[in-house]
């Protein structure tokens, strides 16, 4: 915590999408650049995606204050791949969500690890999406491709080949 700051946090859970074990953890960091490196850091080490337990597929999502030019974006895209990266199976551009008045930032993610595709990325722009939040949902179908690699081989890097 930093005072003076409005606390954040975030939220791990694991689903089972049929026999498969899918980790997601769901956020919202802070509005400081500063801040947000910290929290994003704290995400990616050892008591989250770094732990034993976080295995993939798995899905970090939220909303991270942060656009793509960011460096907490860059850090985040250094272990994980955006959801909305163009790929073998999403090749569309990527889907803008605040302000919900007139969404022209990226500032809420979807990033994956490997062992998942995405299918369909939409936002809703209809008068109770915008009524609801001052962001609009961001709605990311994905395909499991493989299931239960290590921690240690999760990330999901652009180009890579997934080992699965």
């Amino acid at each position: 915590r930093v005072p003076g700051l409005e606390p954040r946090g975030a939220l791990w859970v694991e689903v089972m999408v049929g026999d498969t074990p899918v980790q997601i953890i769901n956020t919202h960091l802070g509005l400081v650049p500063q801040e947000q490196k910290r929290q994003a850091a704290a995400l990616l080490g050892e008591h989250w995606m770094a732990s034993d337990a976080w295995t993939a597929p798995g899905v970090l999502l939220g909303d991270f204050n942060a656009s793509p030019y960011s460096a907490t974006y860059r850090m985040l895209c250094a272990a994980l791949r955006d959801a909305q990266t163009p790929s073998g199976t999403w090749l569309r551009p990527a889907t803008a969500t605040f302000p919900s008045s007139f969404p022209f930032m990226r500032i809420d993610h979807v990033f994956l690890t490997k062992g998942l595709e995405t299918v369909s990325v939409r936002s809703p722009y209809d008068s109770r999406a915008r009524a609801a939040s001052d962001h609009l949902p961001l709605v990311v179908d994905l395909e499991i491709t493989a299931a239960n690699v290590p921690a240690a081989a999760a990330a999901a890097r652009p180009g890579e080949p997934d080992p699965a």
